[in-house]
């Protein structure tokens, strides 16, 4: 059973510790080339840590959207997500990644 499928079945799936994982696993299927997974992956993992305003692990979501979108030549959107990325970093004044 995987780790989602464990928090999920304990009705923790919304917990923003699994949005961290949601964003690890994105982060992991972007690098397998499985653009869709990876995007549905690091979406759902930025909603969850954004609703608990882990705001580093946020900017790490947004960056990593970003190259889903660059890799699906989506050029509009990748300057959308890195622009959002940028805005948050400086806000908490982060190192971007």
């Amino acid at each position: 059973m995987s780790e989602l499928g464990f928090a999920a079945e304990r009705g923790a799936e919304l917990l923003p510790a699994v949005g961290r994982v949601r964003i690890a696993m994105g982060e992991l299927l972007l690098e397998r080339d499985d653009l869709e997974a990876s995007g549905h992956e690091l979406t759902l993992g930025t909603e969850l840590v954004a609703r608990a305003g882990e705001l580093e692990i946020v900017v790490k979501g947004q960056v990593a959207l970003s190259r889903v979108k660059w890799t699906r030549g989506e050029a509009e959107g990748t300057l959308d997500f890195a622009h959002e990325a940028e805005r948050l970093a400086r806000a908490r004044e982060l190192k971007l990644l």
